[in-house]
This record gives structure tokens, sequence and C-alpha cells, in this order.
């Protein structure tokens, strides 16, 4: 919107220059105008015409004169009086920007008068600038205590204040120096710091006030005047005693030199002194400069030009930017500040000495203990079975890490580019240093490699070069070309390739210090991020792990943050995203701004939906436990992130939708159950960080003995060197194992609860059994991995915990699942049973005290026949007995429970028991399956009940199927011959139906005489049964079954004889059903008809030719078949220098012409 005062002020002087046509535009001066404007009283465009004509250094002495007058504007302030009470006036800290314009800008009648109020405004302002000055030049002339012409006096008062006119003069000098001399960033820090001062013009230092000359002129002149710049002298006298006047000569002459010594090292003492002063002030300035960083790639070059802001929280001292004096000795600097320490334990750790500046400590195992760290696949190479990287961070953090802790973190996330055997001159580099006499020495090594192999495999060659050059070179636009050839070396760079690009950006990072890493390396990083190449979004995430210790706190915080997190949310490769999970794992180790936790608890849960389970399992495996230290020391794991993963947990099982055989239904159901599932997980991995939060407390610390004989948890063990092991993680004044014993007893004792022991009992344990309630058992994934999460419960806190936290609460939800069971005889439908798989084998199977087992078994025995008598679906069961199998203790307990099933008097029980047992068979040991499970399997076969009968059937296919024990195989073919037998199975439908269902799952099991005998035989019978059943329903239900038993049978190795007397007969009779009931079967049993003929067919010509030809063996679907077979392919297979010379090359007599 234009402002109408600029328009209105336009428009009349528009008018005015129309009068006067006569004047030519060329005659008019800057002074006409000048003038013109004071005597139309256009106060505010004089002002701005002043301010413009000063910065272009053309300024008007009209002007200059009457802004410095007070009086003009005294003047005119009190001409209309009546304005000040009628006009909104703005705050003394507004500005004519901040006004309300709008406010004015709807009343054409008032529009003088307000414009005339802002131009009042405007003048005030200038009015109290100029009072200002009048004040200075007072206290200046006024505090004077010397005449400038009076005898000049080297006695300076300490103690005398500063003027106000002589700080501003000298910051004046200051700033002119630092601009004169190439410290610009230090420069603009300046001029922030003292706002109030216009460092451009001399006369904001005060009025009639000469400017005296340089910095560097005063300086010189002072020496000059005081006298220390003179030659030390002495006079003497003539002596006759020429040896005497030697000797005295020589001592005067070492006396001289001693005291010009002693003053060369008072000044370097001194020079030391502030360069460590101005190197701490520039460490502790980027760290406010960097606080406020979101720019992107293009700002951030432009952060050494002149537009940079440095409002940091405190305010802090200057900054130096490389000069040229300071190529020399930035390498010795360097490596004064990486002393490397030996402990007592032979692990190498890195300090910053003599300085005021308090640096983090990193002490890293040697390389046999990292070796053993189990990390991801693409880092297990030969690079981490070296010694681990020792490192200093390049800024201090307020947070307390573990040592062992930094140690798993950096094996898993740190890329150490600290040895590259392949190029041999790094190595020398960073041990001796950079300095121009070096360079010509790694140009003579380096040139001979890179001129015959500037060839894409031979770029790295190049590398030593282009460090040296960025870190000697002075020119920032220079620099800034050489690493982008660095960034851009290879155009698609291989793993390896990367890792020497890294090499070279760490080696500058190490030499050049923290301001060339942040102002020209990062932002080369930053305009890699959206590259179409993968490998280099790949170089630019492991950058950020490179580079990590080489930037200070802030930087680390914001930037790398927001390129991490960029790169998470918007790249498509998942190798790129799993990269930055690591990256950020490394970033969030060290990261101290507890105000960044929720953004980085944001951007691990981001992590945990990603698409790709590569970038799920790292974010589960690193990501998660560092985050979950973080929260540790915040005091925030309950209260946010396990929260927020109950949450998660929550919506996920309430957004499970029903199982559907809808494919695109099955697999969103699939999905959903996948993120439940990583979900789960998580919360499992973080359950030791859980329990040292609830176990190292106060109430527990104070009962804690070092005497104790330390009592760990099974789950954890010293030699686990993961990051969820309290081992690693926790650091207190007591072992781990202590801490945990006396957690126990407290436990024990339940004398009193506090706050993370009563969350856990009252918030957390309740919302994951809400949990357990709303999941139906079909969801197999998600049961089981509550179940593993409620077994690590249980071993991570302990038999005393679970006994009297946990127990009860399950307990509770029991009953409750039996009263909801018990009620469903009057009309209400069956509730979640998930709960008793989870109960079973989470809880009580985990439980390690005396007595659980039978308990167990009692648990086991009431659930079976409670299920079983209320008609309640069996799976939760069937998932129980499963998991509990899996564990070679516990199966007699469960074998047990079922032989109460079998001795049950209640039919149904039995028949639930039997439905069991085709479970148990393939699970347990061969003993248990030949002294009890197939004596139960004959008993329950026995039973006088029908149904108990048919549900023994699928068990008994399943001892043939799962067991090679001969023994048991013969009692199963005798019971199923027994079925098999007993004419009175074909008035049992639904008996027949299974027994049919049986025969067709064990035919290309079992063995062949059994197959041939007894299946394919009663599968024919049973087709020309079905045939001619005149019940409909019961004819489809027998066919369709008939001719699944058909498809498995007809792959098997039959002779010729069953073939045509019993499976084609069988065939033909469930065909002719198809034809009429079973068009959807028809096309596959014609299918069947016609490859059972051709078998028939094939076999033929062998029974008239008793010559065995390849023909006929080929023919021959048998055994003979697989014996030429084997023949044919030991010839093929048959090593050329063993074949005769003479033999013909077989294979190509069957290659096709």
């Amino acid at each position: 919107m234009a402002n109408p005062f600029d328009e209105a002020i336009e428009s009349e002087r528009n008018n005015k220059y129309r009068k006067s046509p006569s004047i030519s535009i060329n005659d008019i001066t800057f002074g006409d105008i000048a003038a013109k404007l004071l005597n139309e009283n256009f106060l505010l465009t004089a002002l701005e015409l002043h301010t413009e004509l000063v910065e272009a250094g053309r300024e008007v002495p009209k002007l200059k004169e009457f802004f410095s007058n007070p009086g003009n504007f005294e003047q005119h302030a009190v001409t209309r009086p009546e304005i000040q009470s009628s006009i909104h006036r703005s705050s003394s800290q507004a500005t004519l920007d901040s006004l309300d314009l709008t406010r004015y800008s709807e009343d054409g009648e008032r529009g003088v008068d307000e414009r005339v109020a802002v131009l009042e405004f405007e003048l005030r302002k200038a009015k109290e600038t100029i009072s200002a000055l009048r004040a200075n030049l007072t206290v200046a002339t006024e505090s004077e205590a010397a005449s400038p012409d009076g005898p000049v006096s080297l006695k300076f008062p300490q103690n005398e204040s500063i003027k106000p006119h002589e700080q501003r003069a000298l910051n004046f000098l200051l700033n002119e120096y630092l601009l004169q001399h190439g410290y610009k960033l230090t420069s603009i820090t300046f001029a922030d710091e003292n706002e109030n001062q216009d460092f451009e013009d001399w006369d904001d230092v005060g009025l009639n006030i000469p400017k005296p000359a340089e910095l560097l002129t005063l300086y010189r002149d002072f020496m000059r005047n005081s006298g220390h710049d003179k030659v030390p002298h002495q006079s003497v006298c003539c002596q006759t005693e020429l040896q005497d006047l030697e000797k005295e000569t020589q001592i005067h002459e070492m006396v001289v030199e001693i005291e010009n010594l002693k003053e060369q090292l008072i000044g370097l003492e001194q020079e030391k002194q502030d360069l460590k002063q101005m190197w701490s002030a520039e460490n502790r300035l980027r760290i406010g400069d960097a606080s406020n960083i979101t720019t992107p790639a293009s700002e951030l070059i432009g952060m050494t030009g002149e537009n940079i802001s440095t409002h940091s929280a405190t305010p802090e001292c200057f900054e130096m930017i490389d000069a040229d004096s300071k190529n020399a000795d930035n390498t010795n600097e360097d490596i004064e500040r990486r002393t490397i320490l030996k402990g007592d334990d032979d692990e190498s750790a890195i300090s910053l000495a003599d300085t005021d500046v308090e640096w983090t400590r990193l002490t890293l195992p040697p390389g046999d203990a990292v070796a053993d760290v189990m990390v991801a696949p693409e880092f297990s190479s030969e690079a981490l079975s070296e010694p681990a990287p020792s490192i200093t961070l390049s800024s201090p953090i307020s947070r307390t890490i573990p040592a062992a802790f930094q140690r798993e973190v950096l094996s898993r996330c740190f890329i150490n580019t600290s040895r590259q055997n392949d190029c041999q001159i790094l190595d020398e580099i960073f041990e001796e240093g950079i300095s121009e006499a070096r360079l010509v020495h790694i140009l003579g090594q380096s040139l001979p490699r890179i001129i015959p192999n500037v060839i894409l495999n031979k770029r790295e060659e190049v590398i030593p070069l282009i460090i040296c050059t960025i870190h000697l070179h002075p020119v920032a636009s220079d620099r800034d070309k050489l690493l982008h050839l660095l960034f851009n070396l290879k155009k698609r760079p291989q793993e390896e390739e990367r890792r020497m690009i890294l090499a070279g950006i760490v080696g500058i990072a190490r030499c050049s210090g923290l301001s060339l890493v942040e102002n020209e390396i990062l932002p080369q990083c930053w305009e890699q991020l959206s590259h179409r190449h993968v490998e280099r979004r790949l170089l630019v995430a492991e950058s950020c792990s490179a580079l990590a210790p080489y930037v200070s706190s802030s930087i680390r915080n914001s930037l790398m943050l927001s390129m991490l997190q960029q790169m998470l949310l918007e790249d498509r490769d998942e190798c790129v995203r799993e990269m930055v999970v690591r990256s950020l794992a490394l970033i969030v180790t060290f990261m101290d701004d507890k105000d960044k936790y929720f953004q980085c608890e944001e951007l691990a849960m981001t992590a945990l939906d990603d698409p790709s389970s590569a970038v799920v399992g790292s974010a589960i495996r690193i990501l998660m436990p560092v985050l979950a230290k973080w929260a540790l020391d915040l005091g925030r794991l309950e209260s946010h992130l396990l929260r927020r993963l109950l949450q998660k947990l929550r919506g996920q099982t309430k957004a499970t939708p029903p199982s559907s055989p809808n494919s695109m239904a099955q697999r969103k159901v699939e999905e959903n159950d996948q993120r439940t599932v990583y979900t789960v997980t998580v919360l499992q991995v973080l359950l030791p960080y859980l329990l040292v939060s609830v176990a190292a407390v106060e109430p527990v610390i104070q009962h804690t003995s070092s005497d104790e004989s330390s009592d760990p948890r099974q789950l954890f063990s010293k030699q686990n060197l993961s990051l969820t092991n309290p081992y690693v993680f926790y650091e207190g004044d007591f072992d781990i194992g202590n801490v945990l014993k006396s957690f126990d007893s407290c436990i024990e004792e339940g004398s009193t609860d506090w706050p993370q022991l009563e969350w856990i009992s009252t918030q957390m344990l309740p919302d994951l059994l809400d949990v357990i309630k709303g999941i139906e058992v079909f969801h197999e994934a998600v049961v089981t991995a509550l179940i593993k999460f409620f077994q690590e419960f249980c071993l991570c806190f302990g038999k005393t915990f679970i006994k009297q936290k946990v127990k009860p609460l399950f307990v509770q939800r029991v009953q409750h699942l039996e009263s909801a069971i018990t009620a469903m005889g009057r009309g209400n439908s069956c509730p979640p049973l998930t709960l008793i798989p989870v109960y079973v084998v989470g809880v009580l199977a985990s439980m390690e005290v005396p007595g659980a087992v039978e308990e167990l078994g009692m648990v086991l025995k009431r659930f079976l026949c409670g299920l079983a008598v209320c008609g309640t679906p069996l799976d939760a069961l069937d998932v129980s007995v499963r998991c509990l199998c899996e564990e070679p203790s516990l199966q007699d307990t469960v074998v047990s429970m079922l032989w109460e099933g079998v001795v049950h008097p209640r039919a149904v029980v039995r028949v639930a028991a039997a439905s069991l047992f085709v479970t148990v068979v393939g699970s347990i040991a061969d003993s248990l399956l030949t002294t009890r499970v197939a004596p139960a399997l004959v008993t329950l076969a026995s039973d006088p009940d029908i149904a108990v009968k048919t549900a023994t059937l699928p068990a008994l296919g399943s001892l043939i199927t799962s067991t090679s024990i001969k023994e048991v195989q013969d009692k199963t073919y005798m019971q199923i011959q027994s079925f098999l037998s007993d004419p009175s199975i074909r008035e049992n439908h639904s008996m027949l139906l299974q027994l049919v269902v049986t025969m067709g799952s064990i035919v290309t099991a079992c063995d062949s005489w059994f197959r041939e005998e007894v299946i394919v035989p009663q599968l024919a019978a049973l087709s020309s049964y079905a045939e001619q059943l005149t019940n409909q329903t019961r004819r489809l239900d027998l066919a369709t079954v008939l001719i699944e038993a058909f498809s498995a049978t007809i792959y098997c190795s039959l002779p010729k004889n069953i073939i045509s007397s019993h499976l084609l007969p069988g065939l033909r009779s469930l065909e002719s059903i198809s034809t009429q009931s079973l068009l959807v079967h028809h096309e596959t049993l014609l299918a069947m008809i016609k490859g059972a003929e051709s078998r028939i067919e094939i076999q033929r010509p062998m029974e008239r030719s008793g010559s065995i030809s390849l023909a006929s063996a080929t023919a021959n679907v048998g055994h003979g078949m697989e014996d030429m077979k084997q023949r044919v392919t030991k010839i093929f297979q048959k090593p050329a220098m063993n074949r005769p010379p003479n033999l013909p090359n077989l294979q190509g007599i069957f290659r096709k012409k």
C-alpha cells in the first residue's frame, strides 16, 4: 500500500515545479533542493535527503547546519501544541515503520494534521539525538583536565574512569582498525554490541571533536615519545685497562641482551594470552551465532560477509578471521589443542590443554574391544575392526555421558576416517601437520600419481593435494571451489570412495578449525541434500556423522539436525534414510540443548513410521536407545517418551481393521500389524532404561551398599556391549548389580512406593492390558510380540517385582475375562482372548519361583476345561501351547495338562485335548512322542464318542508327517486302517470328510506300501460312493475333499496297475460329479485324468521291450526314472581331465538345432 503522506508531498512538489517551467533541470543543485525543502517546511523529506547524501559522500552544508541546530526543532515543536493532545502518539521505542498508518489513511479531512504529527515525531527523535550529542560534548568539555598546549606528561592515571566521548572515539578507532586489518566478522560483532554508535560517521562521536590518527599511528607515536623504542645504551668512561674494559663491555652487552629477551618473553606471553582469549571468544561467539541458523545454502555461504547478526544470549568477545599471519602457526596450535593423554586403563583420550574452555573428553576402547561390538552389516568392515578413532568435541556439552555408552554409539554411528590404508599421505598429514614446506613435499609425492591416473577410479589420489591447498589458501572463494571439487570428485562415489572423500573432509576440519567447517564445508553438504544420485546424498548423511565432533554444539543442534531432518522426511532411498538415522543417533548422543528434545523425539517417531524395515530396524536398535538415554537424563522417560509410545500403540490397535478375505484389506491388516509389532519391540528395547529409571532413585540408593555382592539380572552381562545394557549406559556411585539387588529388597519389603514405581503400576501396565484386551488372537504377529515383551519385562524387573506388582493385575483381568466367557451363553459375543497366551506364556512361564510350574499346569487345565465347556474357540490356548513347547523344560507340563483332558469325563474337553495334540506333535521331543503322546492319541482314537475320534484324526496325520520313529508310525497306520475298515464310518459324514482330508495330507509323506495298498484304493472307493449318494449336500462336500486329496496323490510315484485300477476310476467318478454340480473343478479333473492316462501310455513300451533304453528310463515316473537321472547327471558333471577323449559331447545331443 502506498504511503499517503509521500503521495501528498510528491503531488505538491510537482505542482510547484509546474509553476516555474523556465528553470532548467540541469541548473538545479542539491543545495537548491535542500533550500526549497527547508523553506517549504518539508522537514522529513529534507532529513531523508540529508541521510542519503551523507551515505553517498555528497553532504550538503545547509542541511548539516540546519539539522545540527536544536533550535530549529524546538521552535517547530511548540508551533502546534494542540496536535499533541489530539493525535495518538507511539511509544518512544516505535519508528515510522511501526506506526499504524491505516488508522489515518481513511480520514481525508485530518490528513494534513496527521502528516504534521508524523513529522513532529521524527523531529522529536532527531532532537533527542542532538541533545544527547550536545550532552556528550558538554561533559567532554567540562571534564577536560589539561590544556592541549601544556607540556606532555607520560604519567597516566590508572583509576580514572573513561569519559563518554573517549569511549566512543576509541570504539570508532578500534572498529576502523579491525576493518583495515581483515577482522571483518569481529568488526561486525563489535558494531552489533555497540548499537547506539554509528561507525560510519566520525561526527557521531561528538560535536567539534577532531578525528585523531589511526590506532596504529597513535601506538607508534606513544612508543616513540615514551622512549620504549630506543636502543638501550650506557655512557662509559675511557679506561686505560683494555682487558677490564672488554670484560665490562661484554657483561654490559649480556645484561642488555637478557633484558631484551625478558621483554620479548613478556610480550610473547601477553600475546599468547590475548590469542587464547580471542580464540575462546571465537568459539563462544559461534555458539551464539549458530543458535538462530535456519538459512538455506545460499544464505549460509554468505555468512562470512558483512551481514552476519550475532545477537547471542551472552555477549562475547571478538572473533578472529583467518588472516595471512595465521597460516604458519595454525597447525602448531591445532596440535597443541589435541594433546593425547594416556589413562591407566590403556584407553586413549583427547582433551584440550591450556584453554579456558572446558572440553568434553571421549575415551575409546582399544581395537580388540571394538571388534567385538555387534554392528550393522554395512559397518562390519575392516574399518571397524581397527582401533576406534580418538575424537574431541569442538565445543563443550553440559551432559554427562558414560564412556562405555559413548563407545557403543560411536562404534555404530561414527564414520571412522582415521585409518585409510589406501592413502598413507593422509596419515602423514594428520601426524606431522600442514605447512607451506610440507605442501611442496606432498606435491612431489602426489603429482607423479595424479598425472598418469586422472581417471574416475584414481581421482582419490588428488585428495591430499586438495586438503593442503584448502587449508593454506587465503581466498574464501577459491577454497569454496576446491571444496566443491572435493565433494564432486566422483559422480557416484561408492562406499570406499566415499570413505576417502570423508577422510579428506575430516582432515580439513581437523586442521582448519570450526570456522571453515561451519561456514564453508557445511554449505557444500547442504547443496548436495537433494542431489539426484543416491551416492551423493549418502555422502551428505555420512558427512554429518564424520563432522559432528568438529563443529560447535550449536551447529550440531541446529544446522546438522535440520539437514538430517530434511533427508529423513524427503529422501526416497531407504539406504540414505538408514544412514540418516545412524547420524541422527550420534547427534542426539551429544545433544545438550534440552529444548531440542521434542524435535528429536518427533524425528524418532518418524523413523519408526518409515516404510522401510531397514530404517525402522536402525531406529529401534540405535536411535531409540540413544533417545531414551537422553530422556532418562532429563527425567522425561516416563512422562514423555514411554507415554508417547503407549499412545502410539493404543492408536494402532484401535485402527486395526477386521480380518477380511479381500487381498487389499488383508494387506492393510498385515501392514498395521507390522507397525504395531515395531512399537511393541521399541517398548521392549527400552525396558532396561525404565528399570534404571525406577531402580536408581533415592529410596533405593540409600539402602544400597557397595559391600553387597553383585546380583545382576540374567538378562544383563558385562560382556554384552549393547546400547540397552545398564552396564553400558548407567554410571552411578554403585554398581548396577548392587542397585538392582537393593531394588528387589525394597520391593519385597513393600513399605513405600515412589513416583516412577507408581507410574508402572497405575499407568503403564493398565494401558498395556487395555491394549491386549482389544486385540484378537488371529493377529499372530502382534500376539507374539506382546508375549515376548512381557517375557523380557519379567526377566528385566525380576521375580519379586513380577510376583507383587504384575501378577495381581493379570489375575484381576483374567477373572474379568472368565466372567465374560461365562456370560456368552446369555447372548453376549466372545471377547478377545489374547490375554490368555500373554498371561500364561509371558508372565507365568517366566516366573522363576518355587511352585511356578505347578501353577502353570493348573492354569492351563482350567483354561482347557473352561473354554471347552463354554464352546469358546481354542485359538488362544493353541498359541499358548505352541509357545510353551518351544521351551524344553515346559513340554512335560503341557503334555501332562493334555493327558488331564484325555481322561476328562466330558467329551468336549477330550475333543479340545485331541485338537491341541496337533500343535504339540511337531514341537516336542521324540521321547515324549513315544511314551506319552502316541498312547494318548491311541486312547482318544478308541473313544466311543465319534466327535473325539474325528478330532483325533488330524493329530494322527501330524504324527505321520512330523516324526520318523517307526514304532510311532506303525501304530498310526494301524489306527487309520482300523478307521477305514469300520463300515459305520460312512454313516458319520463329518468323520468321513475328516478322514479324507487326513489321507490327502499324509499321502506324500507316508510309506509307499501304505499309499498304494490303503490310501489310493480307499480314495477310489469313496469316489464311487460319493457318485452314488443321493444327498446333494453330502455328495458335493465329499467330492470337494476328494478332489483335494487326488490333487496331492496324482504327483506321487505310483505303479501302472494302481493308476489304471484305482486312480483313473476314482478321477472319472469325480469327473461325472463335477459335470453335474462342480463345474469349477471340472477342468482340474480333466487335466488330472489326462496326466494319469499319459503316464500309462508311456509305461506300455517298457512292458513290450526287455531292454532298458533311455526313453524307457525317462518314461518311468518311479524310482527307475530317478536313478537314470542321477546317472546322466554324473556323466554331464564328469571332470574334463578324467573324461575319455572319444566321449561325445552329450550336452550337444539334446540341444535344439
